[in-house]
């Protein structure tokens, strides 16, 4: 053949940690796994339940936005939570990833630039490639706590003349961070002074900490927001395929908006219909799966107390994920293959996510037994290492 797309130097290989992954499982090891964030394998009876409720047969009526009595549907969701949206201002896709993508083919052009919160999910730069532009990093604020918070002043030296648009993720994956009143207001201002689009991902809204709700759009924006969202965390239904996208924008803005992203939508008509039509009565279940995923954070969240020291967990205000500081010095990925060798436990090392420093990432959707007993085998190996 021909030779494949520039749009990345080589196919990414396997890397050390997964390797020995590969090899632990060949030779039959019983593994610990600490970063699983599948919520259909975490032991929740209420998720493990779901499924597509009985409906009739439908025919086929493809709606480029995705089936009204689905958008209503995601319009009451947001209404639960003081947020007006309009139906018609709801996109429907099967994914969050496909509606960045969407996204990306509505704002941007080969070689623009993107800017995404760091540390952050390794999956933007992915996204970013697949549309020709770059994902470029904007620094979060490290805090005197150890946490990280959102820092507007950052946000304004990453921009460049090709920047096209800002992400926001609230809460952050993995560090958990979600912008306080001020900075949402000062982040705002900046994309409304700039005429900057800006992407709020609010995947995990749902599982803020504190018991308060990551900032949304509760004002009628000067410049388009576009919030994400979907099933995948909603409902930890990740293999039901259902996301959206709601369009923030004054009202002469958003005509065009529209226009542009019905084109986009109806040139893949994505989301299979039986989802689209369960979709009311499936988010009707959400609180029922989302209190025994809050229960297990919680849960999972209290022990880290115990854990002391040389292994410390940073603070965050949401999510489904915990950044734990190693001691000063430690070659973080020296210490997660040597954990996974030596007692079979997989953790991911803070590089994962370009965080600076010696840590490690897990999941607290991880059964509770399984974290304590995994993370006691990862502090027994930090004192010895100090020893």
């Amino acid at each position: 053949m021909g030779g494949f797309s520039r749009r990345w130097a080589e196919a990414p290989g396997p890397n050390r940690l997964s390797s020995l992954v590969a090899a632990k499982k060949r030779a039959g090891a019983p593994l610990l796994d600490l970063t699983s964030t599948n919520p259909t394998r975490a032991g929740l009876p209420a998720v493990e339940g779901l499924a597509l409720p009985p409906q009739e047969p439908a025919s086929y009526e493809p709606d480029c936005r995705g089936l009204l009595p689905a958008r209503e549907a995601v319009a009451r969701y947001y209404a639960g939570w003081g947020a007006g949206v309009s139906p018609d201002d709801v996109f429907l896709t099967a994914s969050t990833s496909e509606g960045y993508g969407f996204l990306f083919k509505l704002l941007t052009d080969p070689g623009d630039n993107i800017l995404f919160p760091a540390p952050s999910y390794p999956l933007f730069e992915h996204l970013a490639a697949m549309e020709s532009i770059e994902a470029r990093p904007y620094p979060l604020a490290r805090r005197p706590d150890g946490g990280w918070a959102y820092a507007p002043e950052a946000i304004r030296g990453a921009r460049d003349g090709r920047t096209r648009a800002l992400c926001l993720v609230s809460p952050n994956n993995p560090t958990g961070t979600v912008p306080d009143a001020a900075a949402w207001e000062a982040i705002l201002a900046l994309c409304e002074r700039e005429g900057l689009p800006l992407i709020l991902d609010e995947v995990f809204a749902d599982y803020a900490w504190a018991g308060s709700r990551p900032v949304f759009p509760l004002r009628e924006p000067a410049a388009p927001v576009f919030v994400l969202n979907g099933l995948s965390k909603v409902l930890c239904a990740p293999q039901l395929k259902l996301a959206w996208l709601c369009l923030h924008a004054p009202p002469e803005a958003k005509p065009p908006v529209r226009e542009r992203l019905d084109l986009i939508l109806d040139t893949y008509l994505s989301v299979n219909a039986p989802v689209q039509l369960a979709l009311p009565r499936l988010l009707e279940r959400r609180e029922e799966v989302q209190a025994q995923v809050r229960a297990r954070l919680a849960e999972n969240r209290n022990a880290l107390g115990a854990l002391g020291l040389p292994l410390r967990p940073l603070p965050g205000e949401g999510g489904w994920s915990q950044v734990i500081a190693l001691p000063e010095g430690t070659d973080e990925e020296a210490f997660a293959l040597r954990l996974l060798e030596r007692e079979n436990v997989l953790t991911h090392p803070g590089y994962f996510f370009d965080i600076e420093g010696a840590h490690l990432v897990v999941s607290l959707l991880t059964p509770p037994r399984e974290l304590a007993r995994g993370l006691a085998a990862a502090a027994a190996l930090a004192r010895s290492s100090q020893e």
